[in-house]
């Protein structure tokens, strides 16, 4: 713990954080900090800093979430089940109901994933990254014509998308669909940064020159590291 958080917490046990506007200043930082953190794949630290930001505003609902996904990919899933319940008392069942479809997902228990996602949306969870999530549990579970339904609807809120485009790319391979496939690697090509776009381009063109659509079984995806994705591709 450096120096800065011992103050903040020593202002915690002081009871003056209503009062001390360093306390409010440092737990907002805290909570940037455990964002970025998990944005940038740094799960640990998202996890150390924003358990230290919860301590301040244990009513935060991101910083929540970033932390139970967090413990979640790194496979601390008791614990991640801890902060569903603390989100289950705050009333935030969308919120609940989504992190367990995710850690259901990470633990490939696909159709669990499914019926959780359908409960976040019943209780108003919207946007790209449930929609993407369930289009890829459908996807595993060889269901084409769902994981296609929810993956126009994801591509539908956030078009230049990569981790969404990247899985309407696939699945369309998957479904014989050359033309979808190629539109979507021009775009892919366009909006990934990474170069993963390569790699999807020698599974088009092998799929091209492939007649045989059971080849199409071993094309695979990306994995999107956010919880929720804005349209330019950024996590948010």
């Amino acid at each position: 713990m450096n120096l800065g958080q011992a103050i903040f917490r020593a202002s915690l046990l002081a009871g003056v954080k209503s009062k001390s506007k360093f306390a409010v200043g440092f737990a907002a930082d805290l909570i940037q900090v455990a964002t970025q953190s998990y944005h940038d794949q740094d799960y640990d630290l998202a996890i150390r800093y924003g358990m230290s930001a919860l301590e301040a505003r244990p009513d935060n609902v991101d910083v929540r979430r970033y932390v139970a996904q967090a413990l979640i990919r790194k496979e601390r899933y008791n614990e991640a089940e801890d902060h569903i319940t603390a989100l289950v008392n705050l009333g935030e069942l969308k919120e609940a109901f989504y992190i367990r479809g995710f850690a259901a997902r990470r633990r490939r228990n696909h159709q669990e994933a499914i019926d959780a996602y359908k409960k976040s949306l019943a209780y108003g969870r919207s946007g790209v990254a449930i929609y993407r999530e369930l289009a890829s549990s459908y996807f595993e579970l060889g269901d084409l014509a769902e994981a296609e339904s929810h993956i126009r609807a994801a591509e539908e809120r956030s078009p230049h998308n990569r981790y969404v485009v990247d899985l309407r790319c696939t699945i369309a391979l998957r479904l014989g669909d050359l033309a979808t496939a190629e539109r979507t690697l021009d775009v892919l090509e366009r909006v990934d940064p990474s170069g993963f776009a390569d790699h999807r381009r020698s599974t088009v063109e092998q799929a091209r020159g492939d007649s045989d659509s059971t080849s199409f079984r071993s094309f695979g995806f990306t994995e999107d590291p956010s919880p929720t994705v804005r349209g330019d591709g950024k996590s948010c």
